[in-house]
């Protein structure tokens, strides 16, 4: 056969005279129009070489101001005539990188339900986004929300984690100095070798080597996307060995019909681009509504922290305003993502005035924000029937709930609450309505204390 490649460029084109000129060492053409470029000149001289060491050849459209369009053609054996698969066939089509919406339909997932991870970052918004896009592998994923309670975690090693998730800026505890001492001072093999992906909306470049640099194995920006994702969870978390064919069988599809914003909602939250939001989600309703749920629920409570009293806050009000950007993208409200960008980076430059005088513009964007997207969101599923009604919360349960709390067993602690809340009670509904409050706001140390303290709990 022979193999074919095209790239086309919107550059400033070439000049006829120039074509002859192109392909030779030492030689770039339009010097007066290519004076701010970069360059040795050398680049499709060398490939020339390549393309020619192979059989192949090179040659070039163009029309001056438009642009060019460079095409390879180099002869390939075929080693094989056996069809390659259609897993492998949808694969290969995903390193096409074409400008269509849904790109990532086809996306052939590994079910990965024998993992387990560990999402690290400060605003809830964004573990919900995390967890939303890694739903469709079938693994557990827990959350929490500061440096110092992942580094607890590991230390513990109640669970053991296949990957940790990692946010770079957070309060107190930042994720280069939780991995620091992940790395260096809990003193396991465990610790010093999970893998640990930074998580970070500050995708510039030469982030993705300063996290290499400082113990993370990969690099994964906000907002996340599903095919980078898809590659880090393959190269670092997927184990063949573990497999199952009744496993995957047993997962839903991994790309199930994908809705379009219309079928949400009769209408679309102002300010949120649905569609692109979907996109991450690849298609998946349920999860994205959870993701909105927790961006209505939690993001007021982040907001509170943005007034500033004094210039040396601005530090803290940086990586607030970050979280909040993050939380932004993930839910498809750019516009806000963009203006807590710049917020962001005014802070970072000390910029007091300015980030006192744009904060309130930021705030109202914020709540008008809020208020349209618990507008459009639909009432959570009733069950349709009353729940029995029970004297007081099951001590056994309770006992266990703090037992999985004290051992950071995510999972359980989960499964035990929603037991308890299937019912009604005449003392103690108090109790269980803060306890999921605690859970859902990841406060696990706040959970403990209020088992400890309720009358007849074990204390220590």
């Amino acid at each position: 056969i022979e193999l074919i490649c095209a790239v086309q460029d919107t550059g400033i084109g070439i000049r006829r005279k120039d074509m002859e000129k192109l392909f030779s060492e030492y030689n770039q053409v339009d010097v007066k129009s290519n004076r701010t470029i970069e360059g040795t000149g050398l680049g499709l001289s060398i490939t020339k070489n390549l393309v020619e060491m192979m059989s192949g050849s090179i040659s070039v459209e163009s029309e001056y101001g438009k642009g060019s369009v460079f095409t390879v053609r180099i002869p390939q054996g075929i080693v094989d005539d056996e069809p390659l698969g259609r897993e492998t066939a949808a694969s290969l089509k995903n390193f096409r990188f074409k400008n269509e919406t849904r790109e990532s339909k086809n996306l052939v997932r590994k079910p990965m339900p024998y993992a387990r991870v560990l999402v690290v970052d400060d605003v809830v918004t964004n573990l919900a986004v995390a967890k939303g896009v890694m739903a469709p592998y079938g693994m557990i994923v827990d959350g929490v929300t500061s440096g110092k309670m992942a580094v607890e975690f590991l230390r513990k090693e109640n669970v053991r984690y296949d990957a940790v998730f990692m946010d770079h800026m957070m309060p107190g505890m930042d994720g280069i100095e939780a991995v620091r001492i992940i790395r260096n001072e809990i003193g396991t093999d465990y610790a010093r070798n999970v893998p640990i992906i930074a998580l970070t909306a500050n995708a510039l470049v030469g982030n993705e080597q300063m996290f290499l640099g400082n113990g993370f194995q990969a690099f994964l920006p906000k907002p996340i996307n599903i095919l980078t994702l898809d590659n880090i969870l393959n190269q670092w978390v997927r184990d063949p060995a573990r497999e199952t064919p009744s496993e995957e069988a047993a997962l839903p599809s991994a790309a199930p019909e994908l809705e379009t914003a219309d079928s949400l909602w009769g209408l679309k939250p102002a300010g949120i681009n649905v569609e692109a939001a979907l996109d991450r989600m690849n298609g998946v309703r349920e999860s994205y509504l959870e993701i909105l749920r927790a961006f209505v629920r939690h993001t007021p409570d982040q907001l509170d922290k943005l007034p500033l009293g004094t210039a040396e806050a601005l530090g803290d009000y940086a990586i607030t305003v970050h979280g909040l950007k993050g939380a932004n993208y993930g839910i498809g409200a750019d516009e806000a993502g963009r203006e807590a960008a710049e917020l962001e980076a005014l802070a970072k430059a000390g910029r007091f005035e300015a980030v006192l005088e744009k904060t309130p513009s930021f705030i109202k964007t914020m709540k008008t924000l809020i208020a349209a997207v618990e507008a459009t969101l639909p009432p959570l599923r009733s069950g349709g029937e009353a729940k029995p009604r029970r004297d007081k919360p099951d001590a056994a349960f309770l006992a266990d709930l703090l037992e999985a709390c004290k051992k950071y067993d995510i999972e359980t602690m989960e499964r035990l609450l929603s037991v308890l809340e299937e019912s009604d009670y005449q003392s103690g509904g108090d109790l269980i309505a803060e306890l999921r409050e605690d859970l859902d706001k990841l406060e696990y140390d706040a959970l403990r204390e209020r088992l400890e303290k309720r009358d007849g709990a074990p204390q220590g």
